[in-house]
């Protein structure tokens, strides 16, 4: 079900997308499905002037409940320009590249060719590394599509004491802050934000080990698929 959100209002647009609880399988946690990250995948490349994005538990929702957002994208987020962490690998699922970016949220790029890439293969990537994620342990996540590229950032908590009393998300993360007094953007001047991003998200070194294991568990996944097919088909 997808449903016009009214706060933050957004004049071009913001909206709530819900399980349909009508249905058994719709009233469950606040987590993706593998169906849910290829969905997802698919509603920003049938509208790629939308931004989609999911706040996991403990990484910044306002309503914990499961729902995704997406709202028209008029600008291009500070994220969206940085380049790859130096020092780091590359690593690759089929038409997939996958990086970790120099900035100070951890953050996870997934790049595919829209052409090449399908939703089935960018949102396996999303979910294997989500994945991932729960099996080491401690990490929440947000995920976010904009402008034909996957960002899935690794945390650490929700808050900072760099920026009492503020909550950051995914509006956040990808660089937009809104607020309600003069106090709180006193809060965000200096290095607060970039202080607040780091102290809420993994280090390089879990960040990499989630994304080693994602995509090690992806590739044997898709070798089996095709084993599968080869056989099959004789």
């Amino acid at each position: 079900d997808l449903h016009f959100n009214i706060s933050p209002l957004v004049r071009e647009g913001h909206f709530l997308g819900v399980p349909d609880m009508s249905h058994k399988e719709g009233r469950r946690k606040q987590e993706l499905l593998q169906s849910d990250c290829e969905d997802m995948v698919h509603l920003h490349n049938s509208l790629p002037s939308y931004c989609v994005n999911f706040n996991a538990p403990g990484a910044g929702a306002t309503q914990n409940h499961v729902h995704i957002h997406a709202w028209r994208q008029t600008f291009r987020y500070p994220v969206e320009t940085a380049p790859q962490l130096q020092g780091t690998e590359e690593w690759s699922v089929g038409e997939c590249q996958i990086q970790l970016l120099d900035y100070p949220a951890s953050v996870v790029k997934l790049s595919s060719p829209r052409q090449a890439g399908s939703a089935e293969e960018t949102g396996g990537v999303i979910f294997a590394l989500l994945e991932a994620a729960k099996i080491r342990g401690g990490v929440s996540w947000n995920v976010v599509l904009s402008r034909g590229d996957a960002y899935v950032f690794l945390r650490s908590g929700e808050k900072s004491d760099a920026i009492p009393g503020l909550t950051i998300g995914c509006a956040q993360l990808m660089g937009f802050w809104t607020v309600d007094t003069t106090a709180q953007f006193d809060t965000l001047r200096g290095g607060a934000i970039r202080d607040a991003l780091t102290d809420t998200s993994v280090s390089t070194a879990v960040a990499s080990e989630i994304v080693s294991a994602a995509v090690l568990t992806t590739r044997l996944l898709n070798h089996c698929l095709e084993d599968t097919d080869h056989k099959s088909s004789r």
